[in-house]
């Protein structure tokens, strides 16, 4: 990588020169030794931001909800569309395959920033008590986003966003990755907490409906019927201890964990 001259633009975009920006910050050139390149807040969300009119009410309403600076990222490494997270105590970060966020994915970026509303919110997250086991294991990711996933979703409804047409989607690339002859104990794990963020996103949208009239339901009665009954007790306790405020989830997650007997594996902490 050739030097950056310091009255050069800066590479993360903000429109400033790089001796006034990330030269003061060595943002950019830390994460770009690690992959992830580093663009500016403005220059992620503009295509987004001057495209999409639904985005745009949702990011003046939501954006300023958020208590940390938002630190956004690009990189080819990625397996999802998007994903967000914290850097120590200081920055919250997005991360994704696009250097501007096209308007195709708006839904996905709002999913996203409403996540980091919700840690700011105080609601908190599932973690492995051995911090070594967040890298071997997405089994605190699963829990976390059962969970609150369907939270932030139902947000995303007031804003007009079509969560019928996200959900199918997002059912669709599950069934793939996931197969129909699964037997390892991530995936058994990932399609038990899936049944219960059906339930709890259609509900979202039908109030009443069942969890068997859900078609990704369907599906995993037909290949994975051992999970349902777990699955269907979680929901008891979601429905017995509630979602509605931090505190709510904080012992309904609590009660799930003694539920699956791994309360000692896992604890919950505010991003």
């Amino acid at each position: 990588m050739s030097k950056i001259g310091r009255n050069n633009t800066c590479p993360c975009m903000s429109g400033g020169k790089y001796k006034n920006c990330c030269d003061k910050t060595g943002i950019w050139a830390h994460f770009q030794s690690q992959g992830w390149n580093y663009y500016d807040e403005s220059f992620a969300l503009q295509i987004l931001y001057s495209s999409d009119a639904k985005f745009r009410n949702f990011y003046h309403k939501e954006r300023q909800k958020i208590s940390k600076p938002i630190l956004f990222f690009s990189t080819n490494r990625l397996n999802s569309k998007m994903s967000y997270g914290n850097i120590d105590d200081d920055y919250y970060f997005i991360i994704s395959t696009h250097p501007q966020i096209p308007v195709s994915e708006s839904i996905h970026m709002a999913h996203e920033l409403e996540h980091l509303v919700l840690c700011s919110e105080g609601y908190k997250l599932v973690s492995f008590k051995d911090q070594s086991l967040n890298s071997n294991s997405r089994k605190n990711k699963m829990l976390n986003d059962m969970i609150y996933d369907p939270i932030l979703n139902n947000r995303l409804i007031s804003f007009g966003y079509d969560l019928s047409a996200y959900l199918d989607e997002s059912d669709r690339i599950q069934m793939r990755t996931i197969g129909t002859d699964a037997k390892d104990e991530e995936s058994i794990f990932l399609v038990m907490t899936l049944y219960v963020k059906r339930v709890l996103d259609f509900r979202n949208i039908y109030s009443n409906i069942l969890p068997e009239e859900i078609e990704f339901n369907k599906w995993v009665k037909y290949h994975y019927p051992e999970v349902i009954p777990k699955s269907m007790a979680i929901l008891d306790v979601i429905y017995k201890f509630g979602l509605s405020n931090p505190t709510e989830t904080e012992v309904s997650l609590k009660e799930i964990l003694k539920l699956l007997n791994i309360e000692d594996q896992f604890e919950l902490f505010i991003s």
